[in-house]
């Protein structure tokens, strides 16, 4: 009888135990939430759709990654390209690039795949880099398309570059028109 009752003590405590540390745990997240600013934005717009949510996430954390040269950044828009991948793109542009790609590509690229199979793009080259100011650049770029029915083609792009929050981003983008399906414009 008295095995029976330490184990049923031994079963107590343990439940004891493992509910005050919930407990701690649920405070001490319910004092962090009350307090992050970042949190409840994220919390009071949250809809119930994960997806959603995860994506809301990911745009935002872009706000905080980047690359740290101009060539880096000509390099990662321009392979965006190649790769038909909008969020490449997306990740080389300046904030106020980032909001105007963001409302074209609801309706030219809603799934966020750009170009088109064919014909597709092969290569890019970084033609130059020039200095246009103490933090900016402009590089020219030219992109080969391919298709299995016709020769190569080339067309031009040119970037403007702009160091933001210490990263380069693409701050504005001239190109030729037939590019345009390869960037979601």
């Amino acid at each position: 009888m008295r095995l029976i009752a330490t184990v049923q003590a031994k079963r107590l405590l343990s439940s004891a135990l493992i509910f005050t540390v919930l407990a701690v745990l649920f405070l001490l997240g319910f004092a962090l939430f009350r307090h992050d600013e970042n949190a409840k934005a994220v919390f009071s717009t949250w809809n119930g759709n994960v997806y959603q949510t995860k994506s809301e996430l990911l745009m935002e954390a872009m706000r905080y990654v980047g690359v740290c040269s101009p060539e880096a950044a000509a390099s990662l828009w321009a392979e965006g390209l190649k790769q038909r991948s909008a969020a490449l793109q997306y990740a080389a542009m300046s904030d106020m690039l980032k909001e105007e790609y963001q409302k074209r590509l609801q309706t030219t690229a809603p799934n966020w795949v750009t170009g088109i199979s064919s014909p597709w793009v092969d290569s890019y080259t970084i033609v130059s880099m020039k200095e246009s100011g103490a933090n900016s650049r402009v590089a020219e770029l030219t992109f080969a398309l391919l298709s299995s029915g016709s020769p190569a083609q080339t067309y031009n792009a040119s970037l403007l570059l702009a160091e933001q929050n210490g990263f380069w981003r693409v701050n504005g983008i001239t190109m030729d028109e037939q590019l345009y399906p390869y960037t979601g414009f």
